[in-house]
């Protein structure tokens, strides 16, 4: 799953790149942190925005994980690169439900291949 998404967030940012201001494209940002697992370290050092949100979204979506039959075993291969959320309230609940919306779509393989 973790490689499945990766590159579905890659394929996604790709059909974004002509317009950086989408709101969809902004609210999923955070998740370029798990490409890159040295950007994910260097973002928590700093306790960046998108470190912060990308914590409280992996925080929030281990709470409600038996609403989404796919996200299990995402979340484990977050959790094993050591990326278990931590809830520091950085997304409003808008962000959340849009990026779990756009994850879905990873998981569903929209934008795979």
């Amino acid at each position: 799953m973790y490689r499945i998404v990766c590159e579905s967030y890659n394929n996604y940012i790709q059909d974004f790149s002509s317009d950086k201001d989408d709101y969809r494209n902004k609210v999923i940002g955070f998740l370029r942190l798990i490409i890159n697992i040295n950007t994910y370290e260097e973002e928590k050092i700093k306790c960046s925005l998108d470190y912060r949100k990308l914590e409280t979204f992996v925080y929030r979506l281990n709470k409600d994980q038996s609403n989404y039959s796919k996200v299990s075993s995402f979340l484990w291969s977050l959790e094993s690169r050591g990326i278990s959320g931590v809830d520091y309230n950085a997304m409003t609940e808008e962000e959340y439900e849009e990026a779990i919306k756009i994850l879905k779509m990873f998981l569903n393989l929209t934008y795979w291949g």
